[in-house]
C-alpha cells in the first residue's frame, strides 16, 4: 500500500475503492438513448439490414423493395425494387420467396458492391406451392450502388442459385467476416409440419420434400447449410468467389460442395460470422415436438457458436447431441438403421443411409448447440433466455468489440466486450446478452438483460427483432423491427439507432508502430507528488474522484523518470492513469 493511501482515513479509503469502479460503471445502466431512423409501419415486412461505414444503412423488405436511410439528411428512401416471387395467401404473406438478405462490400466506400439474396420472379416455373419437383430459384447477386444512392439494376452480378422445392425454412441471413468471406445461411427447405414436428427423414418415393437427409444431411446440396465464399472482382474458373481455406469439404471431393461450412442446419435464420474471432454464431429455428419419446427429443429453437467447419448436428440430433431414431413412416414405429442394429444415431459416427442422398454415406461428427430454450418437460440443459419461446425463433445477434480508437461520441461502451445479443423473431421477451467464455465454448449461460431502462430504451414492438448489427462507423446498435405479426405488414416496423454516450475508458493512443497503448490500473495521487513514469508511457492522465479528467499531461518524449502533479489541483486524492 502506498505511503498516500496510508494517510487516507477508513472512510476515505472506502469511498475511494468505490469510485475506481464507478470511473465507468460496470454495467453501465445510463446513457443510452433510442433513435428512430425509419419511422414505424413506413418499411413493409424488413427482414434484414446492412450498415455501411458511412452510416447509410440498407434495408430489405421481402417484397422486393431496398431502402436506404442515409444519415446526412436523416432520410430513407427507396434504393430499388425488385422483381421477386412471393407467396400470397389472403390476409398473410407466407414465407417463401422475396428479398431475404443482404450484406455491403468489405470494400463498400471504393466498390459500391451491395449483396442480396431474393427470389427472382423469372425463375419462378409457376408450379403450385408445396410442388416437389421443384419450382422456385433463389439468387445470390451483387449490385453497384450508385452516387444518387440507387442500386444499378443492369450491373447485377449473379455469384451462384439455390433451387428450393418447398415453401418454408430459406435461411438468407447473410454476413461478411474475417478475410472478407461471405456467409450466407440457407434453410433446409423441407415441409415442416409432415413429421409431427419431429425431424423429417420420410425416405418413401414421393415424399422427398419430408426428408431432411435429401438436403441438410445431403453433403451434395447446399439446403440446410452455411456457405462460406470469398468473392473477386474478376471470374475465377467461371465463378465469382474463390474457395477459402478451412471449409468442410475440400474442393473437388466427389460428393461434395466445396462452399459448405457447416452443415446440418433446420432453418439458421441468423447468423454472425465474428470479423475478429473468426467464430461463426448461429441463431437457429428449431422443430416444435412437444414432448420426447423414442422417436426423439422435445422440440427447441438453438444457439451454436463454431470456431471451424462442422456438421451441426440437424436432422439427427437435437440440442446436446440428443439422438432421433431413424423413423419408419409407413409403420409408425423406430426401426434399424440400414447396415446397423442401432434405430438411434450415433453422433460421433452419423451415417446418412436415405434413398434421397447423392453425397457422402458417412458425415462428420456432430458438434452440439451451446444453448437452448423451451425446456418446459425437460429441464436438464441450461436455457439462455429464462423463457419458453416456444418455436418463435431465437435470433443470433452481433457480438460486440470495443474499439478504443474509434472515433465515436455514441460508441457502446467495454461491459459489452465478447458478448453475444440474442433476441427473439418474433415473441414477447427483449434482447439478452451472453458473456462468451474465453477458450472452446461448449455451453453457454443464462442471459441477462440489456442494462438500459425502458426511458432510455423503450421497448421494440413484441419482440418481432429480424436483425441486430453495431456500425462499423460508430459503434452503434442498430436494431430492424419486423413487427410481432409473422408475414403481415406490421405497423410497427421500423429501423431504430441505440447510442450511448455515458462512460467511457479514455482513448489509448499509439506507439511509432501503431500498437495501441492501453491505460494502466488507477494510481492513487496527491497534488505535488512526483509519480515514475512506467516504460512505454505516453500520457498522464488524472481523474478527480467522480470520474471527471481534471489533468492530462505529455509524457513523450521525455527527459525525466517521472511525472510531478501540480499543486493547484486541490486537496486531493486523485487518480492517475498512464498511456
Amino acid at each position: 500500500m502506498s505511503i498516500v493511501m496510508k494517510k487516507l482515513p477508513s472512510l476515505m479509503l472506502l469511498a475511494a475503492s468505490t469510485v475506481i469502479a464507478q470511473i465507468c460503471p460496470d454495467p453501465p445502466t445510463t446513457g443510452y438513448a433510442r433513435q428512430t431512423l425509419i419511422a414505424a409501419g413506413v418499411a413493409k415486412q424488413p427482414v434484414e439490414m446492412a450498415v455501411a461505414k458511412d452510416g447509410r444503412v440498407f434495408v430489405a423488405e421481402r417484397a422486393g423493395i431496398i431502402r436506404v436511410y442515409t444519415p446526412s439528411n436523416s432520410q430513407n428512401a427507396v434504393a430499388a425494387t425488385l422483381s421477386v416471387y412471393l407467396y400470397v395467401t389472403t390476409g398473410s404473406q407466407n414465407d417463401v420467396g422475396g428479398i431475404l438478405g443482404l450484406a455491403v462490400s468489405p470494400n463498400f466506400a471504393t466498390d459500391n458492391w451491395l449483396y442480396v439474396y431474393y427470389a427472382p420472379l423469372s425463375l419462378w416455373n409457376g408450379a403450385a406451392e408445396n410442388h416437389t419437383s421443384g419450382r422456385l430459384t433463389y439468387r445470390l447477386s451483387r449490385f453497384q450502388v450508385l452516387s444518387n444512392n440507387t442500386l444499378n439494376l443492369s450491373s447485377e452480378q449473379v455469384l451462384l442459385s439455390v433451387p428450393s422445392i418447398w415453401e418454408t425454412h430459406n435461411g438468407g441471413s447473410m454476413h461478411f467476416g474475417k478475410n472478407g468471406d461471405l456467409f450466407l445461411s440457407i434453410g433446409d427447405n423441407d415441409c415442416a409440419g409432415c413429421s409431427n414436428q419431429y425431424s423429417p427423414m420420410d425416405e418413401r418415393p414421393g415424399y422427398e420434400f419430408s426428408d431432411d437427409q435429401r438436403s441438410t444431411a445431403n453433403t451434395n446440396s447446399l439446403l440446410g447449410k452455411v456457405l462460406r465464399i470469398h468473392p473477386v472482382q474478376d471470374s475465377v474458373n467461371g465463378k465469382l468467389y474463390t474457395i477459402p481455406a478451412g471449409n468442410l469439404f475440400p474442393v473437388g471431393k466427389d460428393s461434395t460442395l466445396p462452399e459448405i461450412y457447416t452443415m446440418g442446419h433446420r432453418n439458421p435464420y441468423r447468423i454472425f460470422p465474428d470479423p475478429i474471432t473468426g467464430r461463426l454464431y448461429i441463431g437457429e429455428f428449431g422443430p416444435a415436438a412437444t414432448s420426447t419419446t423414442a422417436r426423439g427429443p422435445v422440440g427447441a429453437d438453438q444457439l451454436k457458436i463454431t470456431d471451424s467447419a462442422a456438421f451441426l448436428g440437424y436432422p439427427y440430433f437435437l440440442k446436446d447431441n440428443r439422438a432421433y431414431c431413424h423413423w419408419d413412416y409407413a409403420t409408425g414405429a423406430c426401426k434399424a438403421i440400414q447396415g446397423q442394429t442401432s434405430m438411434n444415431f450415433d453422433p460421433l459416427r452419423p451415417v446418412n443411409t436415405s434413398p434421397n442422398n447423392t453425397g457422402l454415406r458417412i458425415l462428420p461428427p456432430a458438434k452440439p448447440a451451446v444453448a437452448w430454450d423451451n425446456e418446459a418437460t425437460d429441464n436438464t440443459s441450461p436455457n439462455p433466455v429464462n423463457t419458453d419461446l416456444s418455436g418463435c425463433g431465437m435470433g443470433g445477434g452481433p457480438v460486440y468489440h470495443y474499439d478504443p480508437l474509434l472515433n465515436s461520441t455514441v460508441k457502446f461502451p467495454p461491459y459489452f466486450e465478447n458478448k453475444w445479443i440474442i433476441y427473439a423473431i418474433f415473441g414477447s421477451w427483449q434482447p439478452k446478452l451472453l458473456t462468451i467464455p474465453s477458450g472452446p465454448v461448449a455451453r453457454l449461460s443464462q442471459g441477462v438483460t440489456m442494462p438500459w431502462t425502458t426511458a432510455q430504451v423503450p421497448n421494440f414492438s413484441s419482440g418481432g427483432i429480424q436483425d441486430m448489427e453495431f456500425g462499423d462507423g460508430d459503434g452503434a446498435l442498430y436494431v430492424l423491427d419486423y413487427g410481432a405479426t409473422q408475414y403481415a405488414n406490421n405497423s410497427t416496423a421500423a429501423l431504430y439507432r441505440v447510442t450511448y454516450t455515458g462512460c467511457l475508458p479514455a482513448t489509448p493512443i499509439l506507439d511509432a508502430s501503431g500498437k495501441k497503448l492501453f491505460p494502466t490500473s488507477p494510481t492513487w495521487a496527491m497534488p505535488g507528488q512526483s509519480i515514475v513514469i512506467p516504460d512505454g508511457s505516453r500520457r498522464a492522465t488524472l481523474f478527480d474522484l467522480s470520474g471527471m479528467k481534471i489533468w492530462e499531461e505529455d509524457v513523450q518524449p521525455r527527459n525525466r523518470r517521472d511525472v510531478r502533479l501540480p499543486s493547484s489541483l486541490g486537496s486531493g486524492p486523485f487518480l492517475l492513469r498512464f498511456y
